[in-house]
């Protein structure tokens, strides 16, 4: 009687835990992260000199090879000589990795500190490959005694130089 009752719950749990073709075929695909990283810094170098450090409080990293900084990021870039040449930050971040490229946006800040400019803007592309950043975003830019405003831009990515595509404002030009 005993050994029934037993052969009786197993039949239940195996017909019970049985799912159809179709109910397989109905559960959605994750497309969530694969990987979270907190507290994370990546260093990228050239002949042993840090030429790039990237820090972020929290890194998702997808299957395809995207990742996300839904916490903000934080890039520095170096000089040869291995001083700090420029800083680059925004609230929220993501990488496409098919596209080699980063969208860094909500309130983004470039500080180059050997020329003391400073640019704002709420959007901003970076290609690491070409070593250049961009947008088609409202952007201020401030230097020694001067505020430029206008929309677009194309910067190298240690913002030495840069061109807005529809300045706005009052531009001191030298003789």
């Amino acid at each position: 009687m005993l050994n029934s009752f037993f052969c009786s719950i197993i039949l239940v749990f195996l017909f019970s835990c049985s799912n159809s073709d179709q109910e397989i075929k109905d559960l959605e695909e994750y497309k969530g992260p694969m990987q979270e990283a907190i507290n994370i810094e990546i260093l990228h170098s050239d002949s042993s000199v840090v030429i790039i450090k990237i820090t972020a409080s929290r890194q998702l990293i997808y299957l395809d090879g995207n990742q996300e900084y839904p916490n903000g990021i934080y890039i520095e870039f170096y000089n040869e000589d291995g001083s700090l040449s420029t800083i680059l930050q925004g609230n929220k971040g993501f990488y496409d990795k098919k596209e080699d490229l980063y969208r860094i946006f909500g309130d983004v800040k470039i500080h180059n500190i050997s020329k003391n400019q400073k640019l704002n803007t709420e959007e901003l592309f970076w290609r690491p490959q070409e070593e250049k950043v961009y947008t088609e975003r409202f952007v201020t830019i401030e230097t020694d005694g001067e505020v430029i405003k206008g929309e677009g831009l194309t910067a190298n990515q240690d913002f030495s130089s840069y061109r807005i595509t529809k300045p706005t404002g009052r531009i001191s030009i030298q003789e």
